[in-house]
C-alpha cells in the first residue's frame, strides 16, 4: 500500500534497478522473466534492455525505471529481487544516489545491534568502564 504524504498524494520512490541477466552461478536469465516478476509487484514500469559490467566482466542487463514502491521498502524489494534470480546483488538508485543491494550476512543485523550499544555505552565513559560482556564483543570483533 502506498505511503501517503501530509497532502494525501502518495510518497513512492520513483527507482531504477540495474539488473544483470546472469545468476551467481552464471546461469543465463531471461529478460521476460524479469519482466514477469516485476509486472507481479509493481503497478508502473520501464525497462531498457543494456550491456552492463560487473567487475570488468560484460554481461546483459535490464535498467528498470519502477514506480510504486513505497520508499521505505526499496532496499528490502531490492533483495526480494536479488533473492528471485540468485543474484550477488543487484544495484539500486533512488534520489540520484546508488546503492549495491547484497545478499545478507547473518551475523551484521546483530553486530550493528552490538556496535549501537557498544557507542551509547562508551558515551562519558572509558572502555575499562564497560560491562565484560562489551569489552569481549569489542575486542574479538576487530
Amino acid at each position: 500500500m502506498p505511503e501517503s504524504s501530509r497532502s494525501g498524494q502518495s510518497t513512492n520512490a520513483v527507482i531504477r534497478l540495474y539488473i544483470g541477466l546472469c545468476t551467481r552461478t552464471g546461469d543465463s536469465i531471461a529478460p521476460e522473466e524479469v519482466i514477469a516478476w516485476l509486472g507481479e509487484r509493481v503497478p508502473s514500469f520501464s525497462v531498457v534492455e543494456s550491456i552492463g559490467y560487473l567487475e570488468g566482466k560484460r554481461e546483459p542487463s535490464l535498467i528498470v525505471t519502477v514506480a510504486g514502491i513505497p520508499s521505505s521498502e526499496v532496499i528490502t524489494f531490492g533483495q526480494e529481487l536479488r533473492g528471485a534470480f540468485n543474484q550477488h546483488a543487484v544495484g539500486i538508485e533512488v534520489e540520484g544516489r546508488y546503492r549495491r543491494v547484497f545478499e545478507p550476512i547473518p551475523h551484521v543485523e546483530q553486530d550493528q545491534k552490538n556496535l549501537s550499544g557498544f557507542v551509547r555505552a562508551t558515551r562519558d565513559t572509558t572502555f575499562e568502564d564497560l560491562s565484560d560482556e562489551m569489552k569481549q564483543w569489542w575486542l574479538n570483533r576487530y
